[in-house]
């Protein structure tokens, strides 16, 4: 790793058991493959784009012990009998890119601190949480400075067990131009927060951001948007 001294430990929560009968179509996981090259598994820790863009930046403790970080868990099947495995993710302050971070980690239940995180440098969170099904927690990512973020394509999608957002209410939407699908599919979401005063002058694209989101009651006045799109 670069700079060890400048790093944020993460602790991210896995539940095989949770995550066991989680059933998805050959087709979706191919269409994917396909149009991400991510792939969608039980056993994956972190999305291939995410370890492919920060090999150098980044190690994982996995039983007290350092590892580089991959995609998939080392010796998956001596897991599932635990059930639940807990593990660190130890990351550089100045890391940029964390885009499809867990993208297809179908066992991530929890991400209690993952707030730690030093979002002063980053430029790229598109699909960070992208069909992470057993999901159920996210710590308060409220302050995250977005004001070098572009897009917030498909951040949520698929987070079919996640019943509540942090509040992201006050993140910087100035320079965003792209927020398509970032509530897609998240059939459990009662609510959401407060976006009603979300900046939308330079937003091109809201395509599918409420698609599938079948549990809400009620939607943020969002009747001052950009309505040029």
């Amino acid at each position: 790793m670069e700079n060890k001294e400048e790093i944020d430990e993460i602790t991210i929560i896995n539940d095989y058991n949770r995550s066991e009968g989680i059933e998805i179509s050959d087709e979706i996981r191919e269409s994917i493959k396909q149009e991400l090259g991510e792939t969608i598994s039980r056993k994956k820790l972190f999305g291939e784009i995410y370890v492919k863009n920060n090999i150098n930046k980044c190690k994982m403790i996995i039983n007290g012990k350092d590892q580089k970080i991959c995609s998939y868990l080392p010796n998956y099947h001596e897991y599932l009998d635990k059930g639940k495995l807990i593990l660190k993710l130890i990351v550089n302050k100045n890391i940029t890119d964390i885009s499809y971070m867990f993208s297809g980690c179908l066992s991530l239940i929890s991400l209690p601190n993952i707030s730690k995180i030093n979002s002063n440098y980053i430029t790229n969170i598109r699909g960070m949480f992208f069909y992470c099904s057993s999901l159920i927690y996210i710590d308060d990512i409220s302050r995250w400075e977005t004001k070098n973020i572009n897009d917030l394509i498909g951040i949520f999608q698929k987070c079919t067990n996640l019943i509540s957002i942090p509040d992201i209410s006050k993140w910087n939407t100035n320079y965003i131009t792209d927020i398509g699908n970032i509530f897609n599919g998240c059939s459990s979401l009662t609510s959401l927060p407060d976006i009603s005063n979300w900046n939308t002058e330079n937003m091109i694209n809201m395509w599918g951001i409420f698609d599938g989101c079948s549990s809400l009651t009620s939607l943020p006045d969002i009747s001052k948007w950009n309505k040029k799109m």
